[in-house]
């Protein structure tokens, strides 16, 4: 090894030694829980998002709350393949109850079917939610979101040769209509159409997403909440 390793070596260990000999003699100062706490809460505000209140925390809830009573007592569509089975809910129109008929929960005889879609205000509630966002002009209201009660139109039960049509229409005289159809394993198709009757241009356009609610149970701990694709 040569003098110029030899010194770099010795230069590295020497600034190790002077830093540890540093923060022994002049420790940083402790944060109390309170100083943490605010400086979070000052973090966020200035980020753009800011920490619910104990007063937002409390709508909040009780907002949920509302809408799992509305969820759980409002009219159903069945839904009946030789694939699947379960309901479509008319507050929303939410895809939010599913079941696999050929697939169990383990080997075991008498073993539960799968569920895969739950309604809100179950353990892990899951669901598939369509809707509207407005544009220039319109407001949440005129357009129909996840507490919307839908009409059935046509249709009774969901089935392979049986689609169902939900219906809406708002106060400015738009009329949403939602088509749902399956076919014999597991693939849904949605189309949605507004009818406009009034005489002003309006402007909006079709949203949907996957919710789930919780963390599921299953993981054992593992810390991902997601794998694959």
């Amino acid at each position: 090894m040569d003098d110029q390793n030899k010194n770099l070596i010795l230069a590295t260990a020497l600034s190790l030694v002077v830093i540890l000999i540093w923060f022994v003699l002049f420790p940083p100062p402790e944060i109390s829980t309170t100083e943490s706490e605010g400086s979070e809460t000052v973090a966020q505000v200035e980020g753009g998002v800011s920490s619910p209140t104990a007063d937002q925390t409390a709508v909040q809830a009780e907002n949920t709350a509302s809408e799992d009573a509305t969820v759980s007592n409002a009219p159903r569509v069945r839904i009946d393949t030789p694939s699947v089975e379960g309901s479509i809910s008319l507050q929303g129109g939410r895809i939010d109850e599913l079941s696999l008929k050929n697939y169990r929960q383990t080997i075991q005889p008498g073993s539960d079917i799968v569920q895969l879609l739950k309604p809100v205000g179950t353990p892990e509630a899951y669901q598939a939610y369509y809707g509207w966002a407005p544009g220039a002009g319109l407001t949440r209201d005129n357009v129909p979101d996840a507490n919307t009660l839908w009409s059935l139109s046509d249709g009774d039960t969901l089935t392979p040769t049986t689609p169902v049509i939900l219906s809406w229409t708002n106060n400015t005289g738009l009329t949403f209509n939602r088509t749902i159809s399956i076919d014999d394993s597991f693939m849904f198709t949605v189309s949605q159409s507004v009818t406009n009757n009034g005489t002003d241009t309006q402007r909006l356009a079709p949203e949907g997403w996957l919710e789930r609610f919780g963390e599921p149970s299953d993981l054992k701990g593992f810390f991902i909440l997601h794998e694959g694709a």
